[in-house]
């Protein structure tokens, strides 16, 4: 038993030199996100929800990709550029289309809820995201 924990524990070199380019990475990428909230709004509170929603979004998304492998990576990518590009643009527009419609009324209904709900909007929207990852992730049902 003793055995099979320290072979858990024991890194190789390509494991050393893979969490640190990782954590390399990270750096930039954070640094890079972070000038861009600074660039965009430069009040902070809007810093610890961001990185908290991007962080469960990641953690969702690599375990979809874990769980159900490139399939889910296409699809996920294909949502984030639809997302990205297309709504955006068709809802700006046509604000009478189906798209324009669900951007009019998302905003209506975030500007109606007072902000303490619609932190616990966000929390509970993540709490349910993190409880899907943890299900998927448990050691029965991933493929990898």
């Amino acid at each position: 038993m003793t055995d099979f924990i320290k072979k858990q524990f024991r890194f190789k070199y390509q494991d050393t030199r893979l969490m640190l380019l990782m954590g390399l990475f990270g750096f930039i990428g954070g640094k890079l996100l972070l000038t861009a909230i600074l660039f965009f709004d430069r009040s902070t509170n809007t810093y610890f929800p961001l990185a908290a929603v991007i962080m469960t979004a990641s953690v969702l998304g690599g375990t979809l990709i874990l769980k159900y492998g490139k399939k889910a990576g296409w699809t996920l990518w294909g949502l984030w550029m639809i997302g990205c590009f297309t709504l955006p643009r068709i809802s700006d527009a046509a604000p009478n289309t189906p798209a324009g419609l669900l951007k009019t009324t998302l905003q209506r209904f975030l500007h109606i809820l007072p902000p303490f709900l619609r932190i616990a909007l966000i929390a509970a929207i993540m709490i349910l995201c993190i409880i899907c990852s943890w299900l998927l992730l448990r050691r029965q049902q991933v493929n990898s």
